[in-house]
């Protein structure tokens, strides 16, 4: 079946839970299709430092430093006309559509040689969210297959719509756990027993456990090791 690949995703997506495991499944569909990196990220007010609003950054080694270090963003063709479009377009027109400059060219130069040789830009409109984008990244020169973009664009909506709803999740999961249990939690993180915690905190080991109770509850889930991969994951407590 055509795009069977996007509609397992799909199916995937409704069991993921985490961003990491989301985008790492998203990395290998798309791989694929022949993109070999990606970003997910939100839209930067003039003057904001681009990397607060990353959500997901796959780009190459090396790449990020240099984007940031020189300050690419503000005269690269794609990340311009990031700001302005509502509908998805490929590196190449945004290049194509924008007066050549020697910077212009340097960043494209700079580009091939990371292999961001072409790429579309799917923007993102969430109601709950910023306005962002998922770019995609090819190192194919000869152009963008445009029957391919709508499946493209179908599979990075998706994706992106998963990724804020668990961002969500997990921004109210910190907002519903208290001070305290957020302590037990990482001290159960460490290995410590209700009893030692209890000793701990000073609190009696009952209480202990029905906090624990409460926690797992937030969490959903249902055992010692899911609580503590799942806080680490939705980044409540520190994974050392």
């Amino acid at each position: 079946m055509k795009n069977q690949d996007i509609y397992e995703f799909m199916e995937r997506c409704d069991n993921q839970k985490s961003v990491d495991n989301l985008f790492s499944d998203f990395g290998t569909v798309i791989a694929k299709r022949g993109f070999h990196s990606y970003i997910y990220t939100g839209l930067p007010a003039v003057g904001d430092d681009v990397k607060h609003y990353v959500v997901k950054n796959a780009w190459p080694p090396g790449w990020t430093e240099q984007f940031e270090g020189l300050n690419y963003f503000a005269d690269d063709p794609v990340s311009r006309w990031s700001l302005s479009q509502s509908k998805p377009f490929t590196w190449k027109t945004a290049r194509q559509e924008t007066k050549a400059t020697t910077r212009t060219k340097e960043i494209q130069q700079e580009a091939d040689r990371y292999r961001l040789c072409d790429g579309i830009v799917f923007p993102m409109f969430d109601p709950n969210s910023w306005q962002s984008v998922i770019s995609l990244a090819t190192d194919d020169k000869d152009g963008l297959a445009k029957e391919n973009i709508g499946d493209l664009y179908l599979l990075s909506s998706y994706c992106a719509m998963t990724a804020n709803n668990l961002l969500r999740r997990a921004e109210q999961a910190e907002h519903r756990l208290t001070a305290r249990e957020k302590e037990i939690l990482q001290w159960v993180s460490r290995g410590k027993t209700d009893s030692e915690i209890a000793i701990i905190l000073r609190m009696s080991a009952g209480s202990v456990t029905q906090r624990l109770i409460r926690i797992r509850q937030i969490l959903d889930v249902t055992n010692r090791p899911q609580t503590v991969s799942q806080a680490i994951r939705l980044g409540l407590i520190n994974a050392d």
